[in-house]
Order: structure tokens, then sequence, then C-alpha cells
């Protein structure tokens, strides 16, 4: 019984640490992405 009074917040603590993942995976991926056009401008320029 002790479980499934804890298992909604058990669900609402995966949820907020996959987002959290999520959100750092996609703060990576935009400043790898970004670094990448940079160095494809200065590329281009040259």
């Amino acid at each position: 019984m002790r479980f499934l009074k804890k298992f909604p917040f058990l669900i609402l603590e995966i949820i907020s640490w996959i987002f959290e993942l999520f959100s750092f995976v996609l703060i990576i991926f935009g400043f790898s992405l970004s670094l990448g056009f940079g160095k494809e401008i200065l590329l281009i320029k040259k």
C-alpha cells in the first residue's frame, strides 16, 4: 500500500528527470550545432 501512495510521486520524479536530461541534451546539441555553423561560415569566408 505504501508503494501505491508513492507511485504518483515516482512518476513525477521520473518525468522531471527525463525533462531535465532532454533539455540538457538539447542545450549541448544546439551549442555544438552553432559551433559547427560558425566553423562552416569561417570556411566559406576563406
